[in-house]
């Protein structure tokens, strides 16, 4: 159990986050916690990480999709662009508004920290442990 949360809050936590990853129609990959709460580094005001892990395939695909809503030669493309090719990341802000909305409905009213939520590469930058598996 992440650091900082009761079994309660983690069970309901947990629940959210896979009803957010099918609400959203992610692919199946590695949902978990990493960060400062997996690792039991945390301080009291500290966000919590998710991550879906997916492999190369699956996130150039999420890639492309995000980006087709950024118009080519805006500063949002480049800052998404910037994510993807140096973190192997997508976060929620590049998963769109109806994500981030969905993710603070189910996610956020279960803590009282702010959730950050990323696709991550398998194998890139930012995709380092310790992760803590949310429940099937």
């Amino acid at each position: 159990m992440p650091q900082g949360l009761t079994d309660r809050q983690w069970q309901r936590f947990s629940r959210g986050a896979r009803q957010l990853q099918r609400d959203a129609r992610l692919p199946p990959g590695d949902l978990g916690v990493h960060g400062s709460r997996a690792r039991g580094t945390a301080r009291s005001d500290s966000d919590i990480d998710v991550a879906l892990r997916v492999d190369d395939r699956t996130f150039h695909d999420l890639a492309q999709r995000a980006l087709a809503r950024a118009p080519e030669g805006t500063r949002l493309r480049r800052t998404m662009l910037r994510r993807i090719r140096n973190n192997g990341q997508l976060s929620s802000f590049d998963l769109g508004t109806e994500f981030t909305n969905r993710r603070q409905a189910l996610l956020d009213s279960h803590v009282s920290v702010p959730v950050q939520f990323s696709v991550l590469r398998r194998g890139g930058p930012f995709d380092n442990g310790p992760y803590i598996p949310l429940d099937s």
